[in-house]
């Protein structure tokens, strides 16, 4: 199964208030969720568990990084720098996917993308990388 990223309603309309300049760009947060959440357009940041051991640190996309939209037939894509945790041993723990919300106000959901498999941690070294994309279109 693929990974699939969604944009739910709270999160279109951040977004066209940034395209439209109607509220000042600024950098985002990138978050690891360990709850198996169903992803639909009436999901909020408060549905997610997010990933809080293994010594986890949210990251912090810097605006400025983003990579130039790239247009592919209907589908306008910005990508940002692979993203990789490294993790501490603990307990085994599911992390089910990402989201992406503002990073001035944490409870604003941007999108998600819940990954085709949940990815186990356990063990010390294990690793989980992204790289986080968004993607606009008809």
């Amino acid at each position: 199964m693929a990974d699939v990223i969604t944009i739910p309603e709270c999160g279109k309309n951040k977004l066209l208030e940034l395209q439209l300049g109607l509220d000042n760009a600024e950098d985002l947060l990138l978050k690891l969720f360990v709850n198996d959440e169903t992803v639909d357009a009436d999901t909020v940041v408060g549905d997610f568990t997010e990933m809080s051991t293994h010594d986890y640190v949210a990251k912090t996309l810097t605006m400025a990084t983003w990579l130039a939209p790239a247009v592919t037939s209907l589908q306008s894509i910005s990508t940002y720098d692979q993203q990789t945790w490294t993790f501490a041993a603990g307990t085994l723990v599911n992390v089910y996917g990402y989201y992406v919300c503002m990073f001035s106000s944490p409870q604003t959901l941007l999108w998600v993308n819940k990954f085709g498999a949940a990815k186990p941690i356990q063990y010390a070294g294990e690793q989980i990388s992204v790289t986080p994309e968004l993607r606009l279109g008809v």
